[in-house]
């Protein structure tokens, strides 16, 4: 060889030498000696107590000291190990963000496919990222990470404030991600501005009660505005064509607070005291829109009246509204009504 060649091999063998002197691989019972103590001394750091306002500087501070060792000590191996031994392992991967930002990005995103703690630690991790980089950090996340998986991707979306920044990066998904996202949310705080969409993507995807549920919710700090809008008649016309098996006691009490928002002489809440006869009379509900309607309509009664007392084909004839109403409680109707059909009193 050359002279070159050799200051070149010398070059490359000192260089070799230097990255195992700075990054010779830890003392496996060294770190689990320290890792041990770690737990021992701030686990609780990572608990479910409150922060008094006064501690709080000093409890965030001391967090990022102990997330910094963990990672100097083993990376993101000691974080994890750490993370499955605290109460809030969601919170570490919170503080791996403020702390080390996106440093430990692809070992961290691993972690979806591993232990409950070890997602928790990822998800927490993503969270406070997204809070610090913004929605389109997230959307550049997923666009570039190929081999995280569909049910990965929902558990992100899902730890990410409800709203329409994120229900975009929703509609960009897969779409086994979206029907994931959409049957797997749960009962989210929205802005004003975006509770149709959430209750139309509730509806569209089979989520009955818990369209049920927000509305009723929503209903309490905002009636006027729901009625203006046509939710409430929205949301009670969907429950009249669903599976009255479907809905629980407290479903049927918030229906009946919802059916209360509006004119008895609407036709959602006369369909809906038909569809739940018992169930809103066992609630203590008496079906006034009902009756009003049979009251003003005499068609509607001649509907009803076939129902008790026709054959097959009469009962065919009295249309959707009576068709799954049994007789027998066709019969409860028309015996506890005491106006004649037509008659306005």
């Amino acid at each position: 060889p050359t002279g070159g060649e050799v200051l070149k091999a010398i070059e490359a063998v000192k260089s070799r030498v230097a990255s195992m002197e700075t990054h010779s691989e830890p003392d496996p019972d060294a770190v689990s000696l320290r890792l041990k103590t770690l737990v021992e001394t701030h686990a609780d750091l990572f608990g479910w107590s409150p922060v008094e306002d006064a501690e709080r500087e000093k409890i965030v501070r001391r967090r990022c000291e102990v997330v910094q060792e963990l990672f100097d000590l083993d990376g993101t191996g000691a974080m994890r190990r750490f993370a499955g031994q605290v109460a809030r392992p969601e919170l570490v991967g919170e503080v791996v963000a403020d702390r080390l930002g996106d440093k430990p990005n692809e070992d961290l995103l691993q972690l979806f496919v591993s232990e409950v703690a070890d997602r928790q630690l990822a998800l927490g991790w993503v969270k406070r990222m997204a809070e610090l980089r913004g929605t389109a950090w997230v959307g550049r996340l997923l666009r570039d990470t190929s081999d995280l998986g569909t049910e990965a991707r929902a558990d992100i979306l899902l730890n990410l404030p409800a709203g329409k920044e994120v229900w975009d990066l929703v509609t960009k998904q897969h779409e086994v991600v979206r029907q994931s996202y959409w049957r797997r949310i749960g009962t989210q705080r929205v802005a004003p501005e975006d509770f149709d969409t959430y209750l139309d993507k509730l509806l569209e995807h089979g989520r009955m009660r818990h369209a049920i549920q927000i509305s009723w919710t929503r209903s309490r700090k905002e009636p006027i505005e729901l009625f203006e809008n046509g939710t409430i008649e929205r949301v009670l016309d969907a429950a009249s064509k669903t599976d009255r098996s479907r809905f629980t006691d407290t479903d049927i009490f918030y229906i009946g607070q919802l059916m209360d928002l509006l004119d008895p002489d609407c036709e959602a809440v006369a369909l809906l005291e038909v569809r739940l006869l018992l169930e809103l009379q066992m609630a203590g509900r008496s079906p006034t829109g009902l009756y009003g309607r049979l009251q003003l309509d005499p068609s509607f009664f001649v509907d009803l009246v076939r129902q008790v007392h026709g054959r097959d084909r009469e009962r065919e004839r009295a249309g959707t509204n009576w068709a799954h109403l049994s007789q027998g409680s066709a019969w409860t109707i028309l015996q506890e009504w005491r106006i004649p059909p037509g008659y306005d009193s």
